[in-house]
């Protein structure tokens, strides 16, 4: 977690307790849904399918109901044609993310692991395939409390911010991406309180 030492004077930075929406970030949201489909996913397809040869990989033959892993987008594609389904994921199941929320709360200033793109990946699967996710209204209740938990330890955390160290470890790239410009904010307001020690790192 973001960590204070030696900082003269407390220094307030206002970061509010509402959790931000996904269009609030620096990135464009395309970006991100991009970079998070390219991640790989279980699927399991319900007809014979041949070896599809792309410019990131090879995958295939599908022969059911053999389970094999592609792409997000690649998954989504074949979801959407009636060509198989779309496992979900070890960390998005409704017992997984109990764990998640039950470690977030445990310990404060840690942010629990969880996968790199776990918001954006888990808006698009309850968008898409939602029908097909078993538990879905208990995932995202736990969903939406883990966003809740996490953004208020990124709230403390920038009220403690210092020159000298910033610590984002297991923060997803939607989070990174969501916190960015409240973190560029509090960085120009601690180098103008101490201007010396900021120059000299």
């Amino acid at each position: 977690m973001v960590l204070a030492n030696d900082i003269p004077e407390p220094v307030h930075i206002k970061l509010d307790n509402q959790v931000p929406t996904l269009q609030e970030y620096s990135y464009a949201l395309s970006e991100l849904e991009f970079l998070a489909t390219q991640s790989l996913v279980r699927f399991e397809p319900t007809s014979a399918l041949p070896v599809v040869k792309l410019i990131c990989g090879t995958y295939g033959p599908f022969s059911p109901p053999r389970k094999t892993y592609v792409p997000l987008w690649l998954a989504l594609c074949l979801y959407e044609h009636d060509r198989g389904r779309i496992l979900l994921p070890e960390w998005m199941t409704a017992e997984a993310l109990a764990k998640s929320v039950e470690e977030e709360q445990k310990f404060e200033g840690v942010f629990s692991s969880i996968h790199p793109h776990w918001m954006v990946i888990s808006k698009i699967l309850i968008e898409k395939t939602g029908q097909d996710i078993p538990n879905l209204e208990e995932i995202k209740k736990s969903l939406q409390r883990l966003k809740e938990i996490r953004w208020e330890k990124m709230r403390r955390g920038v009220s403690e911010l210092n020159p000298y160290h910033l610590q984002t470890n297991n923060l997803s790239y939607m989070e990174i991406n969501l916190i960015r410009p409240v973190f560029v904010k509090a960085m120009q307001t601690l180098r103008k309180i101490n201007p010396a020690e900021s120059t000299a790192l």
